[in-house]
């Protein structure tokens, strides 16, 4: 039987070691999201099916959770800036130079929370395009306050072919935190 200072140390070796190793691959350009050569780990996050995304706890949490389910579409006109209202708390922004035809646009989000606090939140847009200009999506800073911790700024990864990709880094903007879109996918804000 090993003594427990001993298992202490190991596992104090351990989580140094890999504290190390998480520091060299960041000095090496490794976890650059600028660099697009450079490795970008995939987020902690939601699983590959939308409907799916927070059936699967990231961590041996004891308290329950909570889903809330938003949907909306709308018609949005080429050459016109208009707003697609996903909840009084998100929306997308299209510019009037994004579209070069009218789009018939679908917005679905669901929102996880813990203990009060928003844990994750997953988005599915439609039709699948890429637009002639990025696109905003907006969330109320309140819905996503504690997010930002995790990471040290609120990101948005969108669902590539490979895995989860970082997409954009969010700006503050008054009451908002403002994501750049520039084409419709599955897309996470998460801790």
């Amino acid at each position: 039987m090993r003594p427990t200072g001993h298992i202490q140390r190991s596992t104090l070796a351990s989580a140094v070691g890999s504290a190390a190793l998480l520091l060299l691959a960041t000095l090496a350009g490794m976890g650059c999201a600028d660099d697009p050569g450079g490795y970008v780990p995939a987020p902690p996050a939601p699983t590959t099916d939308f409907d799916t995304a927070f059936v699967a706890a990231r961590s041996a949490s004891a308290q329950p959770a909570t889903f809330t389910e938003y949907e909306s579409e709308q018609s949005m006109p080429a050459g016109e800036t208009s707003t697609l209202k996903i909840s009084e708390d998100m929306s997308l922004v299209v510019g009037d130079g994004a579209l070069s035809e009218t789009v018939e646009m679908t917005a679905k989000a669901k929102v996880k929370t813990v203990a009060g606090s928003t844990s994750y939140i997953a988005f599915e847009f439609g039709p699948e395009m890429t637009f002639k200009q990025s696109i905003e999506l907006r969330i109320d800073f309140d819905l996503i306050d504690g997010l930002q911790y995790r990471h040290g700024a609120f990101i948005l990864w969108y669902k590539g072919s490979f895995g989860w990709v970082f997409s954009d880094e969010g700006e503050v903007q008054g009451d908002d935190v403002v994501f750049e879109v520039d084409h419709f996918s599955k897309y996470a804000v998460g801790d």
